[in-house]
């Protein structure tokens, strides 16, 4: 099954749909959300997504 990112009215995002493959290679110019997809990509994958709201929303933060 592979991967998907949806984004609405998220910092400088407007609206993606992308597939995450093995390979993701962000291209654009500056303050397109290029390190907000990166971000949240990696904050999705990780094992401790599991957990409270309140726990969720300070390791939010970690990432600003």
């Amino acid at each position: 099954m592979a991967e998907r990112l949806i984004v609405e009215k998220f910092g400088p995002i407007k609206k993606i749909d992308i597939e995450l493959n093995k390979i993701l290679i962000l291209i654009g110019p500056q303050s397109t959300g290029k390190s907000t997809i990166a971000k949240l990509i990696a904050i999705f994958r990780s094992l401790s997504f599991l957990m409270s709201p309140d726990e969720f929303e300070e390791y939010l933060e970690k990432y600003k």
